[in-house]
């Protein structure tokens, strides 16, 4: 189609990823975030969205990389990959805020952000509640990524 040719276009001529995701993309869930999918690894459900085609080209990346065009679930998708520098990447995580676009991907993100607010808790029941499940799907997550 004649969009996706331009978006083509536009990648080629070097035009911020980012900018060009905002302008044109479909995806309402990552159009607002320029495009992010977050933080993308082995545990990420990308193929239930976007399909395997897009799942599996996105862990064949390299830093600064752009994909082709990749033809999924409802169109055509174009992966940039902006990092795969674990310790850069963790360095990112410390500083996450309840307004970035990795929290709409990793639930991981929400008990991120949830951390960093002050919550008192009147009964110490909900609050023993509240941690045995926080730890134990922080536990399930440590075996997940092995």
């Amino acid at each position: 189609s004649d969009k996706l040719q331009e978006v083509k276009d536009l990648l080629k001529s070097g035009k911020n990823f980012g900018d060009i995701a905002k302008s044109y993309s479909d995806d309402n869930d990552t159009k607002n975030a320029k495009g992010s999918l977050g933080i993308v690894d082995t545990t990420s459900s990308l193929s239930d969205t976007y399909g395997s085609d897009v799942a599996s080209t996105a862990l064949t990346l390299t830093a600064g990389q752009t994909s082709e065009a990749i033809k999924g679930t409802n169109g055509y998708y174009f992966l940039y990959c902006s990092s795969t520098d674990k310790e850069k990447i963790k360095k990112e995580l410390k500083n996450v805020d309840a307004n970035s676009p990795l929290i709409t991907y990793d639930n991981y993100m929400v008990y991120e952000a949830f951390k960093t607010y002050k919550i008192t808790y009147k009964d110490k029941a909900t609050k023993e509640a509240i941690k045995k499940v926080i730890d134990e799907n922080l536990k399930n997550r440590a075996e997940e990524r092995k």
